[in-house]
């Protein structure tokens, strides 16, 4: 494994320590530091928690030559004993899928690996660079013995082995399933990729080369602050959100009036109900998606406040039910002097909605310099069995006013949308032409016949 080593070249300080090569073969019960980086440090101890297989590249830089993976993407630890205190850690981590899926994730001891981060990259090379610099804790072991255990784990939940001995498919961020061998000819399709022959050049031995590890990169944080409070900078801390919609939470963690050097984590409390992702861009934020109508907490805090509910922030997050709006069709076009075919639409709402009466009200019409639109008393196509809201349809009446285009908005009731594309045209009363003798005449579009005027 190239790389693991303290090497800050990515936090702008020099470096302390050489680049030394990894091994797979480093156990951590049985390698100790001092070995390793030479010295006396014979009692802190280095290394994986198994014996992992490892792949060399014929080219490349010194991230990308050499590497660790766990076959098919199962988890493995990484850990160093370092000196207590806060570090910033840099971790390389990618597969040999090139071109397809690049999926890693990682996560740290000093939260009980509870928390996982995204690192993949959309198949665009064979490792891929963290979106950030995470910073992790290390706390002492036994109390006066002066270091502790920092601890990455790395792995790929996105290639899986099914009941069945074949990968069952799951979500990977290049839209593609890997399969270590083929089931049947519907393996074939696209999208599908086979890892099967040992020296395929995206295998080793018959396995896929994922949750690869090229390299990570520790450097002590000069000043660590540690929080003493974690704060929403939300004014309301009740959040709502609809089955399958998103909102990004945003908390500071600090310490008296300075900033804390930690890294801000967010945990749900039912994840059924509502998930958190932490945001690749701003460590401070993160994600939630709506999973399932019901309420949970979020909480937000530090590695040091694990725990300490009142030392840190917490949202109430909603979930209810998805709202529907959708229009069929999605786009009109009216003439205001064409047949009345032309100078009017109709259109149908789809929408749900607890009950005949609160369907009456859930869209709100909007206005048009170029149509008027009326609606209709909404039908009810199914009603509410008690756990979901009832379907409902509305005719929407379109007239044409006068030429022009434009996106128009439909809102419900819950904010929920739906866009209408309009144009509107006017046909021309009468068309001047020449002959070739030279004699002028006009037809008329709007005739049932073109007939000369």
């Amino acid at each position: 494994m190239a790389g693991a080593a303290l090497l800050p070249s990515h936090i702008n300080q020099e470096a302390t320590e050489a680049l030394i090569a990894g091994y797979g073969s480093w156990i951590y019960d049985s390698t100790n530091v001092g070995a390793v980086y030479g010295g006396d440090a014979t009692t802190q101890k280095i290394g994986f928690d198994r014996a992992l297989p490892a792949g060399v590249t014929t080219a490349g830089g010194e991230y990308f030559r050499d590497w660790v993976f766990s076959p098919d993407g199962e988890a493995y630890t990484f850990s160093v004993d370092l000196p207590a205190g806060q570090y910033h850690i840099y971790v390389y981590t990618g597969n040999k899928t090139q071109g397809y899926n690049n999926t890693s994730l990682v996560s740290f001891s000093d939260n009980g690996y509870q928390i996982t981060y995204d690192q993949s990259s959309n198949g665009g090379g064979q490792y891929a660079t963290p979106g950030c610099i995470y910073v992790v804790n290390v706390t002492e072991k036994t109390s006066g013995c002066g270091y502790g255990t920092l601890g990455v784990k790395v792995f790929d939940n996105t290639i899986v082995t099914g009941d069945d001995g074949y990968d069952s498919e799951k979500y990977t961020e290049a839209n593609t399933t890997f399969y270590k061998s083929k089931k049947d000819e519907i393996f074939a399709g696209a999208g599908v990729k086979e890892f099967i022959a040992n020296g395929n050049a995206n295998a080793v031995d018959g396995k896929i080369v994922t949750a690869r590890l090229n390299g990570i990169e520790i450097m002590p944080v000069t000043d660590p602050v540690y929080a003493t409070q974690v704060t929403a900078t939300e004014t309301d801390t009740n959040v709502s959100v609809e089955v399958g919609q998103t909102a990004t939470l945003t908390a500071t963690a600090k310490a008296g009036s300075e900033n804390a050097t930690e890294r801000i984590e967010y945990f749900s409390s039912d994840e059924s109900i509502v998930k958190v992702t932490p945001n690749k861009d701003n460590p401070k934020q993160a994600d939630i998606i709506g999973v399932a109508a019901g309420t949970a907490t979020v909480t937000a805090t530090t590695p040091s406040l694990i725990g300490d509910t009142a030392k840190s922030a917490t949202y109430t997050v909603t979930v209810s039910e998805e709202t529907i709006l959708e229009l069929d069709p999605k786009s009109v076009e009216l003439k205001t002097n064409g047949t009345d075919e032309e100078k009017t639409a109709t259109i149908t709402a789809t929408f749900n909605a607890a009950n005949l009466e609160a369907a009456k009200t859930t869209i709100t019409m909007p206005t048009s310099d170029y149509a008027e639109i009326t609606a209709s008393t909404p039908v009810e196509v199914s009603p509410s069995d008690g756990t979901r809201k009832g379907t409902y349809t509305q005719a929407i009446t379109l007239t044409a006013k006068k030429s022009g285009s434009a996106i128009i908005t439909f809102q419900r009731d819950t904010g929920r949308t739906a866009e209408l594309q309009l144009s509107v045209t006017t046909l021309p009363k009468s068309i001047e032409f020449v002959d070739e003798a030279g004699t002028k005449g006009k037809v008329s579009p709007c005739s049932p016949e073109p007939r000369l005027l």
